[in-house]
């Protein structure tokens, strides 16, 4: 799985893997990222299975956000409402926290 992100000519693309749980429920463990610029690749950063919640945790310190509202840092929960064929609902947040502090995604698929 890639998650890309496009920002003019800065490019951010996130690789995970998933396990499914059943239809509406995803395990999903995050591998690496990697940033371009232009299309050339600057950095790819590898999340190694030991220290990845401490480097993730320490970017989200950083960044301001609470600690008691951060994911596990490389895992987390992926609980899917199908609304109708075209779009889903996709509910966040790390393994082991609560959902009610979960963020919302509404996915629609394009054509």
């Amino acid at each position: 799985y890639y998650n890309v992100v496009n920002l003019g000519p800065v490019e951010a693309k996130l690789s995970a893997q998933w396990i499914v749980k059943d239809d509406k429920q995803w395990d999903v463990l995050f591998d690496d990222i990697a940033l371009s610029l232009f299309g050339v690749q600057l950095l790819t950063k590898e999340f190694p299975r030991q220290g990845r919640d401490e480097l993730l945790t320490g970017i989200a310190d950083i960044s301001g956000e609470k600690r008691e509202d951060q994911s596990s840092g490389n895992a987390g929960c992926w609980d899917m409402t199908y609304v109708d064929e075209e779009l889903r609902l996709l509910w966040a947040y790390g393994l082991g926290k609560d959902r009610e502090n979960a963020n919302l995604y509404a996915l629609q698929k394009i054509r």
